[in-house]
């Protein structure tokens, strides 16, 4: 599917607790779409200014140069989408933010399970890579070209969509949009988020 008015498309694998389910999401939206390309909503702020700034920030363009719009993704939560338009052609960031019980273990279980995809002999697409420091548990996924992260209340997926760009500055692009959705806990509370299911 396409993001409505973006060209954009994604597919997201999210893994319930219990039941592994894919979830067609982050690559398309709602009837209901709200352009905002001027000016920040008011009644739902999805879109970040601190994640448009980093936007702009990485690819070292002005803030006016990026526009931003609200959707519904097929899980049914809400997304932005930033582009930003250029010379060489425009990049697009589009940020799902799914708030919901069992984060944590949502994302690990992604993650596991996407790995295990990699295992010989089936390596059906290429393993989803570790991005350590960010939120309680984070990986980027080369297949999807998307980076999925939670800080235990949250899961946000950053899809991103720059023709030409090596797989480094991607990371580093979605990194910059996704920290200023994240509220990650410290020390005992972190632990408990995470409580009964360890990495590995």
């Amino acid at each position: 599917m396409r993001h409505s008015g973006a060209g954009m498309a994604r597919t997201r694998i999210v893994a319930a607790p219990f039941a592994a389910l894919v979830l067609a999401a982050c690559g398309a939206s709602g009837p209901a779409r709200i352009a905002t390309t001027g000016g920040w909503p008011s009644r739902h702020p999805i879109c970040l200014r601190a994640s448009l700034a980093a936007m702009a920030r990485s690819l070292a363009v002005p803030s006016g140069a990026i526009s931003h719009s609200i959707s519904t993704g097929n899980n049914g939560s809400p997304q932005c989408l930033y582009r930003a338009r250029r010379a060489r052609g425009a990049v697009e960031v589009l940020a799902n933010v799914e708030t919901t019980q069992g984060a944590y273990f949502i994302v690990e279980r992604t993650i596991v399970e996407a790995a295990q995809l990699f295992t010989p002999p089936r390596r059906l697409e290429p393993a989803p890579l570790a991005v350590p420091g960010l939120g309680l548990e984070a990986s980027w996924f080369p297949q999807e070209q998307w980076l999925i992260s939670t800080d235990g209340y949250r899961i946000i997926t950053a899809s991103v969509d720059w023709t030409g760009a090596s797989q480094q500055r991607k990371i580093a692009l979605a990194r910059a949009v996704t920290v200023p959705y994240l509220h990650t806990p410290h020390g005992k509370r972190a632990q408990q988020l995470a409580k009964g299911y360890p990495s590995g």
